[in-house]
């Protein structure tokens, strides 16, 4: 539903588990798009950032799920997730300053892996350094919590799989975890469980 925090977070070891809940949510949304609305055939309505080593024995198994739906999605991998967030978080800006931005063809940000990402984490989990004149809101890390936070009530929701919760908190702080109103756990630690999902 286009209402805050309609989105979906991942969290444990299990990259075959993780990869079967990104693939089988990408599948029955596109099913759901398909039947449901117009789709532009020049947007897609995904965009994947696949963060899937190479020498995984699951390299390549999203870039196969474009068969599976109606649009090819967009993937892109590695070192492209600040061309993927600041693409996504000008269109929700664009959707929140228009008349028709609620209404608008819903779009799908699937993250396999947050914890391969480096651009995304916060300046303090990592060394960056600001260029002259660079603009704060335009960090990775921000424009990922604007899409979080302003995307899903203007149709733009994510998705996101990641290894542990201490690779989470390099990106999420406490604060924007809150604008994950789905969860799917893992097997993990009592600690970590009672964090995520009390």
């Amino acid at each position: 539903r286009p209402q805050a925090a309609s989105n979906l977070l991942t969290i444990g070891q299990s990259e075959e588990a993780s990869l079967g809940i990104m693939l089988v949510s990408a599948v029955s949304l596109a099913a759901q798009l398909h039947f449901t609305t117009e789709m532009n055939p020049d947007q897609s309505p995904f965009v994947i950032l696949d963060g899937t080593s190479v020498d995984s024995p699951f390299a390549g198994v999203l870039s196969q799920v474009a068969d599976l739906l109606p649009t090819p999605p967009r993937i892109l991998g590695r070192r492209c997730e600040s061309e993927a967030v600041a693409g996504l978080a000008a269109e929700v800006n664009r959707r929140l300053s228009s008349c028709d931005g609620a209404t608008a063809s819903p779009r799908f940000f699937l993250i396999h892996g947050l914890q391969y990402f480096r651009d995304l984490r916060r300046p303090e989990e990592s060394i960056s350094v600001r260029r002259p004149g660079e603009n704060p809101a335009t960090q990775p890390w921000k424009q990922l919590l604007t899409i979080l936070r302003d995307g899903p009530p203007v149709g733009i929701y994510t998705i996101i799989w990641c290894d542990s919760v201490s690779n989470l908190n390099r990106v999420i702080d406490r604060t924007a975890l809150r604008e994950f109103e789905m969860r799917v756990v893992l097997q993990m630690n009592n600690t970590d469980s009672i964090a995520l999902i009390d």
